[in-house]
């Protein structure tokens, strides 16, 4: 069933049942996927895990962790100093942040190019990324898979090492002034001007 399908029958459910039974048939749908997801016979890739004392890395793989840069095709992603840019060819499809997170705890927004980043495992199509905040309990971590060589996959997870009221907190993708459209599976627009 593809995302598009599934956007359609949420507002169905919606409009039918409301937004209590949609929900907790979108949440019995999701588990369904991961569950099927992650059972799939015969998905032999794993993600290598690098210890201090893990010498079994790969030659290309420590000269990918040197340069920071990661990716197959065109779509590169290159990581500088607290930030993760997207690149097609020599072309920089963000600016600024690039892909960044977000939380708000205390009245303060604290952002992905303010953690110490740490690279925690790689193979030959993902990327794991550790996130840890100097003086807040929190650990992020950032799974990026390519999944074509014109498409990847982002995931955040947070980790709270300490219970800590968290007020907000958002992902982003700061994109190139030339991008003046968006779409996601259920909806398109035009981005601001400014």
């Amino acid at each position: 069933m593809n995302i598009f399908i599934s956007c359609r029958k949420f507002k169905e459910v919606l409009k039918k049942e409301g937004i209590r039974f949609a929900l907790l048939k979108t949440k019995s749908y999701l588990l369904y996927l991961s569950k099927k997801r992650f059972s799939k016979a015969g998905d032999k890739k794993e993600l290598k895990v690098e210890s201090p004392d893990d010498s079994s890395i790969e030659k290309s793989n420590a000269e990918l962790i040197e340069s920071k840069n990661f990716g197959s095709g065109k779509l590169r992603l290159f990581l500088d100093g607290g930030k993760a840019k997207l690149y097609w060819g020599q072309a920089e499809l963000t600016k600024q942040f690039g892909m960044h997170s977000a939380f708000k705890t205390a009245e303060k927004w604290y952002d992905s190019s303010q953690a110490q980043w740490s690279i925690k495992g790689i193979n030959e199509d993902k990327l794991h990324i550790s996130l840890n905040y100097q003086d807040i309990p929190i650990e992020k971590s950032w799974l990026i898979t390519f999944i074509r060589p014109d498409e990847l996959s982002w995931e955040v997870e947070m980790r709270i090492k300490q219970p800590l009221f968290i007020q907000n907190r958002k992902v982003g993708l700061f994109l190139s002034d030339n991008y003046t459209r968006w779409f996601n599976s259920c909806e398109e627009g035009q981005f601001p001007e400014g």
